[in-house]
């Protein structure tokens, strides 16, 4: 009976240590931007930034935490990070 239920915690053990390693692999980063503005400053945010159509601005999270907004005018580009 003993060997048993060590057989049975073994293969308990198995998938268990599978089911996590799935999950693991399945949780998604947020995607990263890199957001550059007309004086070559690199700003790296945490998920796309957003469109402030009122403020003709894009307002996004850099990867400190901090909030950010760059105008449209100071904007030279934006770009999903190939490089996560």
């Amino acid at each position: 009976m003993n060997s048993q239920l060590r057989v049975l915690a073994s293969a308990a053990l198995a998938v268990s240590a599978a089911s996590l390693f799935l999950l693991a692999g399945c949780a998604q980063k947020e995607t990263r931007y890199v957001v550059v503005t007309g004086d070559d400053t690199i700003h790296f945010s945490q998920g796309k930034p957003e469109l402030n159509e009122s403020a003709d601005s894009f307002v996004f999270t850099d990867e400190n935490g901090k909030r950010i907004t760059i105008s449209r005018d100071e904007l030279k580009q934006i770009r999903r990070d190939v490089q996560q």
